[in-house]
């Protein structure tokens, strides 16, 4: 830049570059005064930024130093003064021009002519906005006068502006987010019954992950998620924030501690883990947080409009201190977790926070189990550092290393619940979530490539492949998974396996057959009670190549105490070992015996599971279903000569039972003493009774069999009612009864007199109850 007097030119440098970023930028140089703060009052902070385009601006990042470098050249016999230095201030404010420091400034003075003096000096500003400035004065002396200039160098500067929502700290009501538990890892489980897959000791592997706003709810210009907090000079702290846990789980070996950074999260080992050999699962290491919160906004600039400046809000997120969760997960755990965070979410007795918060872990499980389930699928080029490798059962274990590192992307979509009141919906549009009270803001969290390991060497992760089971054999393909780069393993053609079962061709393959049929189910009906329900089956091994052994049980939940069962010459639940040639059946049919067990047992029995298994591996199996009915005869009839009597009066009763059987009467449906024997008994209740014939022989007991209500009353000689009555009554009079009662549903209600009865006005029998009046006395 030019100037009058006596400096020859003016030229400086920056390390943050222009904003057009072609390193071509321009600032004022004015005449007069070397005071930085009568430059503003002088108008010239605002002629520079009108006379200079946002393309020819200094450009600077909030929070990051940028260094400018001055060349001054002064013409012939002119030098900087020695008493006076070069002094400055960093613009802070765009309406009253304060600045943020001033400094004195040495210079560095060249013996060229023109003599060229030089500052380097390095700035920060704290704050993103899009208009800042350095302003420096200085003063030259030449021919004995003095000659005072200013310069301004209008910047923009990019980045993080100040928090809209402050950031609470400890010592106030929190401002709370909490993270459903996220994946960090997962140890796919290899073939082999004692194999596993274990993180090495002293290393990490460090994953890329990046945390956004999504697009559909925020406002058109969003912006990402930062781990850090409120710098103390009014900025997001641009330092990542780690979050470490460790781990010490029953359903692994060693233990584990995970670092989560703003952009990247690392696995590392300090002993030494993995999965408990033979789990047959895949593992999932997953971690969660608790956060304080605050919103923010990230100055840009546009270069598609003449370089101008626009904002997106982001959020700043601060892990609450002992909220640090890393857990263990199963495939069958997370199935498990489902059905949990389901029931959570639907129980209106838990706080609505913990209703949501349950729907947004629910969400993560679903999403992890549909992603870990493609993963696998799309591994289809094999790591060309094995090749196929042989595992033969009962054979020594084999050991290889891997390194962990995948190139690809994967997101998993996360919400997390903000009450309300937080403050944050005035700044960062997210949305209504469906629950009153409250929102989701959604983020999306994207793994990226691995980033780094540190080891010894690169080898972080060891598999240790094995399998105990004699005749088993294991083709394996090793993979790596895409999502996390850890080793995920195949079987291939040629496998086989058992005890248990893990692909390939299946050794164990019971059939159990029914004699005399084509069906796998049977049904016997009317057996003559006292003897069983029989029928036969065959043992069989579709096995082509070798001989198995199998067990026999009839399913314990479908089998009660209520029936004997035996087969094969024993009795009981189980029976067996029977051992079967290859793809033939034993020689020997087998009995098959059902029989009740006690003279009240039941008659009729379904859905009978006679089973057919391996003895290691029970859910490998051939069933067949047996339903058996005994042949019982008629319920027993019982007449009663009369329902209403006087208490000590008799009532006759008449039972009909089957030929052969006992006729006992109870005064109980189950249990209690035997009052009677006979089909016809005269008894004589003092109270309201029902009476219960038992049909019984050594057989067969079946349900008794209730006679009517007796009711039983004591006479008076005169009864006015006036109270209402709810439950069964016999009301009996010598001369007269008069009522003006209620009688009420379900009460069955005799009123007898001997010679008359009066109902009065309020007297009602009410729907549903039962009313009889009956001239006539006790007998």
């Amino acid at each position: 830049m030019g100037i009058n007097g006596a400096v020859g030119a003016l030229k400086v440098t920056s390390s943050g570059g222009s904003v057009a970023g072609n390193n071509t930028y321009y600032g004022s140089a004015y005449f007069g005064t070397k005071d930085v703060i009568q430059a503003a009052n002088n108008g010239w902070i605002t002629s520079t930024f009108n006379a200079i385009g946002p393309g020819l601006r200094f450009k600077a990042s909030a929070g990051k130093p940028v260094t400018i470098t001055i060349d001054i050249a002064i013409n012939s016999f002119g030098e900087i003064t020695n008493y006076t230095s070069l002094s400055g201030g960093i613009g802070k404010n765009e309406q009253n021009y304060a600045y943020d420091a001033y400094v004195n400034i040495p210079f560095t003075n060249f013996s060229n002519d023109p003599r060229i003096y030089t500052y380097t000096g390095t700035f920060t500003f704290t704050n993103a906005r899009p208009e800042a400035w350095l302003v420096f004065g200085f003063e030259i002396l030449q021919n004995g006068g003095l000659q005072q200039y200013t310069m301004v160098l209008p910047f923009i500067v990019d980045g993080v502006k100040e928090p809209n929502v402050p950031l609470v700290m400890n010592g106030s009501v929190p401002r709370i987010i909490t993270q459903p538990e996220l994946p960090v890892t997962v140890l796919h489980a290899p073939p082999g019954d004692q194999s596993y897959t274990k993180f090495e000791i002293n290393k990490t592997a460090c994953q890329s992950v990046e945390n956004s706003i999504t697009e559909d709810l925020a406002n058109s210009g969003n912006g990402s998620v930062k781990l850090g907090y409120k710098g103390s000079v009014g900025f997001i702290a641009q330092v990542d924030i780690e979050a470490y846990v460790e781990f010490t789980g029953s359903g692994t070996e060693g233990n584990s501690s995970v670092k989560i950074k703003n952009n990247e999260t690392c696995i590392s080992s300090t002993t030494g883990f993995g999965a408990t050999p033979g789990s047959g699962e895949d593992i999932f290491l997953c971690e969660g947080l608790d956060y304080n919160y605050a919103v923010y906004e990230q100055l840009f600039i546009n270069p598609a409009t003449n370089y101008s400046t626009y904002t997106k809000s982001g959020l700043v997120m601060v892990p609450v201190d002992g909220s640090k969760r890393l857990n263990l997960f199963t495939r069958t755990n997370i199935i498990d977790q489902i059905e949990l965070r389901r029931l959570d979410t639907l129980n209106t007795s838990l706080p609505l926070k913990q209703r949501i918060d349950a729907k947004n872990q629910l969400n993560i499980w679903k999403q992890l189990i549909t992603l870990n389930d493609a993963n696998v699928a799309n591994a289809t080029i094999p790591n060309p550092d094995y090749g196929l490798i042989n595992l033969n059962g009962g054979a020594p274990y084999l050991d290889r290393t891997t390194s962990v590192s995948t190139n690809q992307i994967n997101t998993l979509i996360v919400d997390h619940y903000i009450e309300s009141n937080a403050g944050l919906q005035a700044v960062v549009n997210i949305g209504g979530s469906g629950f009153s009270g409250g929102y989701n803001l959604r983020t999306s969290k994207r793994y990226g490539q691995t980033n780094s390991t540190t080891s010894s060497n690169t080898q972080i992760m060891t598999m240790h492949l094995e399998d105990n089971d004699a005749g088993d054999l294991l083709n394996i393909n090793i993979y790596r998974d895409p999502m996390f780069g850890t080793p995920l393993f195949k079987l291939q053609a040629g496998s086989k396996t058992s005890c248990p079962y893990e692909g390939g061709y299946q050794r164990d393959q019971p059939r159990l057959e029914i004699i005399g049929s084509n069906q796998n189910n049977i049904t016997i009906p009317n057996v003559t009670l006292g003897t069983p329900a029989s029928f036969q089956v065959k043992l069989c091994n579709n096995n082509t190549t070798e001989a198995r052994t199998y067990n026999l049980g009839f399913v314990p939940q479908t089998n009660l105490n209520d029936l004997l069962i035996s087969a094969a010459g024993s009795s009981g639940s189980q029976f067996g070992p029977f051992t079967v040639p290859a793809n033939s059946c034993r020689v020997e049919n087998y009995d098959v015996n059902i029989a009740r067990r006690f003279p009240a047992s039941g008659v009729n029995f379904s859905n009978l599971e006679l089973e057919f298994y391996a003895a290691c591996e029970p859910t490998i199996k051939s069933s067949i279903i047996a339903n058996v009915s005994f042949a019982a005869p008629p319920a027993a009839v019982v007449t009663t000569n009369n329902t209403t009597v006087c208490s000590g009066s008799p009532v006759t009763l008449t039972a009909t039972c089957p030929v052969n059987y006992a006729i006992n009467w109870y005064t109980s449906f189950t249990g209690g003493f035997v009052v009677a024997s006979g089909s016809s008994v005269s008894l004589s209740p003092t109270a309201n009774t029902v009476y219960y014939v038992g049909c019984e022989s050594t057989n067969h007991v079946p349900p008794r069999v209730a006679s009517k209500l007796v009711l039983v009353g004591s006479p008076s000689t005169v009864l006015n009612l006036t109270s209402n009555l709810t439950t069964d009554s016999f009301q009996i009079a010598n001369t007269t009864i008069t009522a003006n009662n209620k009688i009420f549903s379900p009460a069955s209600v005799t009123y007898k007199a001997g010679s008359s009865l009066t109902f009065n006005p309020g007297f009602e029998a009410k729907s549903g109850s039962n009313f009889m009046a009956r001239i006539g006395g006790c007998n």
